[in-house]
């Protein structure tokens, strides 16, 4: 396959390529590889959705103006958007044109530029979005763009370190990924941003792998300008992904779904490409601006209960490899950690409804109490 027509595409290929899916790949590195295509084999299984360039451009629009006002009124927002950012699918695939469509108007935005280890700009980025098996309120999200080598044209990267959240206020499934002096901050990209429901996760289910991955993307010593760190983590901040799935309902868009009738040859085999469905946004660019302004209106969040609940304090946050003996003020005697509790309340505004939530209590002979 040389010229996928989508991203998505170009995952499948990347995955059927011998170079990436272990097959010549020396044996202390196919745990990694294999990792990696299976997550590439799961794009083929995910509904597909592809923004067209308004809509990607309209995206980073969203991306900057969104969250205008002062450091409480963000945060608020980014909360509501967190909490209201669900999928239409358990696997969803959302890809966009980002050289024609985010990154130019990003850049008439004063954005900062997304650009990889050499400053090439990758044509197309894409999210696979999983919501987690057991808990519907977990989702992770795999950064994936189109290879800029040309040696791999035609194909994709992955970023071995995902971004995970929990749009209620109950702890992630999702187990986090450590790395040092990482906060909420880096994974939605907005200063003061600091929040126990978001984090760094693995994109495989070995860490393992994602550490093998990443080390395997370190520049030689010599090419590593300050900053060069960044380059291994997904480019796009996660507040892209929620502020799309949170609003995408109240957006003027047309659906086009495409069945292509073009494929290739695999194994021996033809096939077709993949199917996806094409998302148009259908009002002139002069309005964009004035649907910001409404869709931030829309998404004040409905009054909700709060159950009582541990925080981390930010300020002293408990080192993980620590094995902690608390104090009566939750204060860790051989780390200095410091745990909040933060009591049962009520969040949102009450004039626009009130959610109530159910809980299950399962045995662990899999019974509800």
């Amino acid at each position: 396959m040389k010229n996928p027509p989508t991203l998505a595409d170009a995952c499948v290929a990347t995955a059927l390529d011998k170079r990436f899916n272990g097959s010549i790949v020396p044996p202390p590195h196919k745990a990694r590889q294999n990792a990696f295509c299976a997550v590439m084999t799961r794009v083929s299984r995910a509904r597909k959705f592809v923004l067209d360039v308004k809509m990607s451009a309209y995206l980073a629009e969203l991306s900057v103006s969104f969250w205008r006002g002062g450091l409480r009124k963000r945060n608020r927002m980014l909360d509501n958007v967190r909490q209201m950012a669900r999928l239409p699918h358990e696997l969803t695939w959302i890809e966009l044109d980002f050289s024609n469509g985010y990154m130019p108007r990003s850049k008439a935005l004063g954005s900062l530029k997304v650009q990889d280890i050499h400053g090439n700009e990758p044509p197309r980025f894409g999210w696979l979005l999983e919501q987690h098996p057991k808990i519907e309120t977990s989702f992770r999200c795999i950064e994936a763009r189109s290879a800029t080598n040309p040696m791999f044209a035609g194909r994709a990267m992955l970023h071995p370190v995902a971004m995970a959240w929990s749009s209620t206020d109950d702890p992630l499934a999702y187990r986090e990924f450590g790395i040092e002096g990482a906060t909420s901050e880096w994974v939605v990209g907005i200063e003061g941003y600091l929040n126990d429901f978001v984090h760094w996760t693995s994109a495989f289910e070995n860490d393992d792998a994602a550490v093998d991955m990443l080390k395997s993307m370190e520049p030689p010593p010599g090419e590593r300008h300050p900053g060069w760190e960044m380059y291994c983590l997904p480019r796009l901040p996660v507040r892209d992904v929620w502020a799309l799935l949170a609003t995408i309902n109240d957006l003027p868009v047309t659906f086009e779904h495409v069945e292509p009738a073009r494929g290739y040859i695999s194994k021996g085999s033809y096939k077709k490409f993949l199917k996806h469905s094409i998302v148009h946004l259908t009002i002139p660019e002069t309005r964009w601006r004035k649907l910001i302004f409404k869709t931030a209106a829309i998404l004040r969040r409905r009054a909700h209960q709060v159950r009582g609940h541990w925080r981390i304090d930010w300020r002293a946050r408990p080192i993980k490899t620590c094995e902690h003996i608390w104090n009566e003020q939750m204060i860790c005697s051989k780390c200095g950690g410091h745990m909040l509790w933060i009591a049962e309340h009520q969040r949102g505004d009450a004039s626009l409804g009130f959610v109530t939530h159910d809980y299950d209590i399962t045995r662990n002979d899999g019974t509800v109490a």
